[in-house]
C-alpha cells in the first residue's frame, strides 16, 4: 500500500511499521516460511479480533499463540454472546467493583459475564477425559463447544447502539466471530496458550 510504503521514509514508528510490513510480505511470499502470530492480552478487547479471523480465513497465518485472557476473557467470551463495552480509564475502581464492572484500561466487561464464561469452560473440562492436556488441545475442545454453542458464527457487521446501555457506554460497533471458533470450523487447530492457566478459568 502507498501509505505503508510512504512510511520506510518516516521516523520512530511509522518506520518500524513499514519494516514489519516488508518483512510479513516476504514471509507470505516464502512457501516455506512459517508465519506465527503472536497475540498481545487486551489486543481482542480493543477491537484487533476482525483482523485475527481475516488472517486465518486468508491463510496469512500457521499458528496462533496467545494469552489465556486473549482466547478466554475475549475471544471465547465473546462468542458466548457477551460483550466489551467502550468504557473510560477515569473512573473510580472501588465504585466499578461495586456495580460487578471489571476494566481492561478503558474497556469494560461485566463480571457476572465473565463469570459464566467460566462456567463454560468448567462444563468443557468436566467431560473431557482425565489426563493432561496440552493448550492446543483444550482450546480445540473450546472450539468444539462453541461450534453447537456460539452466539457469533458469521460474519456481520452490529449498527451503532444506544448510549444508555448498562455501562452508560457504547459497544463496539462491530461483532466479528472468535478466532477460536473460526479456526476449529475451518479445521485450523492451531491455536496454542502457553500459559492458559494463568487465566482464573485454569486455577
Amino acid at each position: 500500500m502507498d501509505i505503508i510504503n510512504a512510511m520506510k521514509k518516516m521516523s520512530f514508528s511509522a518506520r518500524d511499521l513499514a519494516n514489519a510490513a516488508d518483512i510479513y510480505d516476504r514471509m507470505l511470499r516464502e512457501k516455506n516460511c512459517a508465519v506465527i502470530l503472536t497475540l498481545a492480552g487486551s489486543t481482542s478487547a480493543a477491537g484487533c479480533m476482525q483482523i485475527y479471523v481475516d488472517l486465518v480465513k486468508n491463510n496469512m497465518v500457521d499458528a496462533i499463540v496467545a494469552t489465556g485472557a486473549s482466547i478466554v476473557d475475549m475471544d471465547f467470551f465473546e462468542a458466548l454472546g457477551f460483550k466489551h463495552y467502550q468504557g473510560t480509564p477515569f473512573i473510580d475502581d472501588k465504585l466499578l467493583r461495586k456495580l460487578y464492572i471489571d476494566r481492561i484500561y478503558d474497556t469494560f466487561i461485566s463480571e457476572n459475564d465473565l463469570q459464566a464464561c467460566d462456567r463454560a469452560i468448567k462444563k468443557i473440562a468436566d467431560v473431557l477425559d482425565p489426563r493432561p492436556y496440552s493448550s492446543r488441545e483444550f482450546i480445540a475442545e473450546m472450539g468444539r463447544y462453541l461450534i453447537k454453542n456460539a452466539k457469533r458464527r458469521i460474519l456481520w457487521f452490529r449498527r451503532p447502539m444506544k448510549t444508555t446501555c448498562r455501562f452508560s457506554a457504547r459497544r463496539f460497533p462491530t461483532a466479528p466471530p472468535a478466532s477460536v471458533w473460526y479456526c476449529i470450523s475451518m479445521s485450523v487447530p492451531r491455536i496454542i496458550c502457553p500459559l492458559i492457566q494463568s487465566r482464573i478459568s485454569g486455577n
